[in-house]
């Protein structure tokens, strides 16, 4: 089943698409199935809907009912293959 992931950010436009981009190569290494919807931190609410995974740039404080990660680590390169590993880890057990 094709699992949906969202990537955001604060203006849903430069870091959120580095992040997609990172998050594309983990998916396609790892034969994993997903579509990734790129959008501002305060559009989530609006594309949370059968989501499977939030990944953010900003640190969320609220509880979306699915799992969030942070992965400012793809910007910063430090701390890529923890968030690495949990992407992989959340999609594979959900």
């Amino acid at each position: 089943m094709k699992k949906q992931i969202i990537v955001a950010c604060g203006g849903g436009i430069a870091t959120s698409t580095i992040i997609a981009s990172k998050v594309e190569k983990i998916l396609e290494d790892n034969k994993i199935d997903a579509s990734i919807i790129q959008c501002r931190v305060s559009e989530i609410d609006s594309h949370k809907d059968n989501t499977d995974l939030i990944i953010s740039s900003a640190n969320l404080k609220k509880d979306y009912g699915v799992p969030v990660l942070q992965a400012i680590s793809f910007i910063s390169g430090v701390g890529v293959e923890e968030t690495r590993k949990k992407i992989i880890e959340i999609l594979k057990n959900k």
